[in-house]
Order: structure tokens, then C-alpha cells, then sequence
């Protein structure tokens, strides 16, 4: 297998997919869940609505994870665990269901960090979230307290966590968003060199440069070839991408997942 296929979305991918298998299995065997907040919606008597909800949910998950592991998504990988999140919080996991839902929001804000206007939608997951935790009121006050506080320790925790990282890391990040009539993908979605019009040496140089920071010396001297030919393969790569030099382009492509 070539090891441009593996990647860290496709890992997490493979394994929640196995994980999904399982929750589903598990939910087709299941006689439902009679303590489910799911089960006070009007529905036919002598039926459990859980025992028909829980495996559509789980086997729907399964499929969309089956296309992510072909296709990875962070903004895919974090709609399955929002979904399973909600769900979970509904059927008396609270705790995986508190778990999931800051996972997919860290993952959410990761894939859009360079798009500060859909940074709200965030907040609006959030105040879901809370409303969905509400809901284990109806199992008393000491599963209410705990997993309200719980979720607000972690919401404080990763807002904390997202401030220090924005400190350490701010001089490594454009001050601005970089926009491009070029590239048509959103900001952090994944992009392929190979769709504008690049040969493979071009593409690896933008990869390695990128990735690794190697100088032009070290790209010449790798590719065999001689440093005027790296520097007109650069300003080739500026006029695909619209942008006047080096740091430019770096600044630009930051925004997305480069793939070759």
C-alpha cells in the first residue's frame, strides 16, 4: 500500500469505522433502551423506538465513515461525531457523548481555522450541545450536576488549550486569510497539486518546501538538478497560485490540506 494513502484522517477513520461496526452490531441485538429520553416521543405501543433509531443512526455512521476512509474530511469525520455524540447523550452515555462532542469541535475549528467568520458556528454547536445535555434532568439532579459540570470543564480546558497554542503558535500563522480566485476549495479542505497543472517535480518541491522548510540547495541537490532550475520551477508555481513569492504561497496553501 502506497504511503501517500496513509494519513492520520484515514487512520482515525479505519478505526472509528470499526468502532461504528461494533455500536451497530451491538444495537441490532439490543432490545433498545427503555430508559432512553428517545422513547417518550409518541410512537406505537409494545415498540421501543431505540431498538428501530439506534441502528439506523450507528448503520448510517458506518457508510458515511466507509467514505471517509476514501475520502477523509475533517469537517466529514467531524459531522459522524457530532451525530454519535448527540446520540449517545440521548441514550444515557453522557460521558462518550461529552467526549465525542469536544473532539469533533476541536476537529471543526482545526479544519476551518483560517475562515474567522464560520468560527460562530462553533458557539452554535456548543449551546446544542448544552441543550441536548439538558435533557438528563429527567434522571436527577446528580446525573444533571455531573455531566453539566463535566462539559463545562472541558469547554473552559480546550478554550484555554486554544489560547496557549494561539500564543505559541502565532508567529508561524498569517496574520490574514489569503484569499485565492485559484483554488476553489474552502479553507481547510483538502487540495491535490496535481489539479493545476504541475509536473511531479514541481509538486514535490512545493511538499518538501511546505512540510520540511528544505532550502533551494537542498531541493537542487535532491532532485538532481541545478538551483535555476528550482527557482524557475518556483515562479511557475507563483503563477499558478497568483502569488509573488515563496512565503506567499506558503501563507496561502497553510490554509488547506496540501496533498500531492
Amino acid at each position: 500500500m502506497s504511503k501517500k494513502w496513509i494519513n492520520s484522517e484515514r487512520v482515525v477513520s479505519i478505526v472509528a469505522f470499526f468502532f461504528l461496526i461494533i455500536a451497530f452490531v451491538i444495537s441490532l441485538y439490543s432490545n433498545g433502551d427503555p430508559d432512553s429520553l428517545l422513547e417518550l416521543i409518541p410512537h406505537k405501543p409494545g415498540v421501543r423506538l431505540t431498538r428501530i433509531i439506534l441502528p439506523i443512526i450507528h448503520g448510517s455512521a458506518v457508510i458515511w465513515c466507509f467514505y471517509q476512509i476514501f475520502k477523509p474530511s475533517l469537517v466529514g469525520e467531524c459531522g459522524i461525531m457530532l451525530i454519535e455524540s448527540f446520540l449517545t447523550i440521548l441514550t444515557g452515555t453522557e460521558q462518550l457523548g461529552i467526549f465525542l462532542f469536544y473532539g469533533a469541535v476541536c476537529l471543526y475549528q482545526i479544519s476551518i481555522a483560517s475562515a474567522n467568520k464560520r468560527n460562530k458556528r462553533a458557539y452554535v454547536f456548543v449551546v446544542i450541545h448544552f441543550i441536548f445535555l439538558s435533557t438528563t434532568i429527567t434522571k436527577g439532579w446528580r446525573v444533571f450536576a455531573l455531566s453539566m459540570g463535566m462539559s463545562t470543564f472541558y469547554l473552559v480546558f480546550i478554550l484555554w488549550i486554544y489560547h496557549l497554542l494561539k500564543v505559541k503558535l502565532s508567529c508561524f500563522l498569517p496574520h490574514t486569510v489569503i484569499a485565492s480566485e485559484i483554488i476553489k476549495a474552502k479553507h481547510g479542505e483538502v487540495i491535490h497539486l496535481k489539479d493545476y497543472n504541475l509536473t511531479d517535480r514541481q509538486i514535490g518541491i512545493v511538499i518538501d518546501y511546505i512540510h520540511d522548510k528544505t532550502s533551494y540547495k537542498d531541493l537542487a541537490d535532491k532532485y538532481i538538478t541545478s538551483l535555476s532550475s528550482i527557482k524557475k520551477d518556483f515562479s511557475i508555481v507563483f503563477q499558478r497560485f497568483n502569488v509573488s513569492n515563496i512565503q506567499e504561497m506558503s501563507f496561502l496553501l497553510m490554509q488547506y490540506q496540501v496533498e500531492p
